[in-house]
């Protein structure tokens, strides 16, 4: 920065200078080459001043400009008494995240919320029920806007800025992917919690849930019968389409049973130590 201030000083100086020989010396060929000088000096000084310069880049510029939108919505919602009464801790805060196609929107409107706001072109939306707060984002945002939605929390809620968080995973989704991408989705899952732990000073419950349930209908009987590797996730193999169960009431309670088989496994992988694979499995 000082050097900024003194690069500048030198080119008042020598446009000052400069000044001085127009009105002194403008009949003389001296100017001419004093002029010419000073112009080359000006020109040198200000590329070098401009590639001091550091101009934030484009990407932090948008960052900015989307937290300030961020910041200005909470402040609008809490000014206008989101929570319904005078003590901002009267309602739980949950923090609700998923892919786009995981059902969140259609899984809030079943239990009886109402959208409040909308912002960042719906990449955030703000719900509401008579106990509960809901603060829906896209798993894909980057991580910096949940820690912008929890610091801005910490302001209004500093004892306790989120009540938890809620992931919700399409049937469909994890079906798409493969054994590592579910992993890398596990570990990403994983830091997300971390940070916001870290971040509200809190050890945050964390609820998983899954829609599109009636995907698994279709693969009842290869699972059940499948002698692989039981070390294997039980949907980490390749399983091939099949409808023929499909919309079989009869399935029901099966599908249950392999959900609960399932949660158990992942109880089991959670209390596995440093091994990446046991922080995910279906559901997760």
């Amino acid at each position: 920065m000082k050097k900024v201030i003194l690069l500048s000083l030198l080119f008042i100086a020598l446009l000052a200078l400069n000044l001085l020989g127009w009105f002194f010396l403008s009949d003389s060929n001296i100017y001419i080459i004093m002029n010419t000088i000073f112009s080359v000096l000006i020109v040198i000084f200000l590329g070098y001043l401009l590639s001091k310069i550091k101009f934030p880049p484009r990407k932090i510029k948008e960052h900015i400009v989307f937290n300030k939108i961020i910041n200005v919505a909470f402040k609008e919602l809490f000014k206008n008494n989101i929570f319904q009464s005078n003590s901002h801790y009267s309602k739980a805060v949950f923090l609700l995240t998923g892919e786009s196609k995981s059902g969140k929107t259609q899984y809030l409107i079943d239990n009886g919320f109402k959208l409040i706001k909308s912002i960042c072109n719906e990449s955030i939306s703000l719900w509401s029920s008579s106990t509960m707060i809901i603060i829906e984002v896209e798993e894909v945002s980057h991580a910096r806007t949940f820690n912008q939605i929890v610091t801005i929390l910490l302001r209004y809620r500093p004892r306790k800025a989120l009540d938890g968080i809620i992931f919700i995973t399409s049937c469909n989704y994890l079906l798409s992917l493969n054994q590592n991408e579910r992993i890398t989705l596990g570990e990403s899952r994983f830091k997300l919690i971390n940070n916001i732990n870290i971040l509200s000073g809190l050890k945050l419950s964390v609820t998983l849930l899954h829609s599109h349930l009636d995907t698994l209908t279709d693969f009842y009987s290869y699972i059940t019968s499948n002698e692989n590797d039981k070390n294997l996730g039980l949907l980490a193999w390749e399983i091939n389409n099949n409808d023929s169960c499909f919309f079989n009431r009869d399935y029901e309670e099966n599908i249950k049973s392999i959900l609960f088989n399932i949660v158990n496994q992942q109880y089991q992988r959670l209390d596995m130590q440093n091994n990446s694979i046991g922080i995910v499995s279906f559901p997760y």
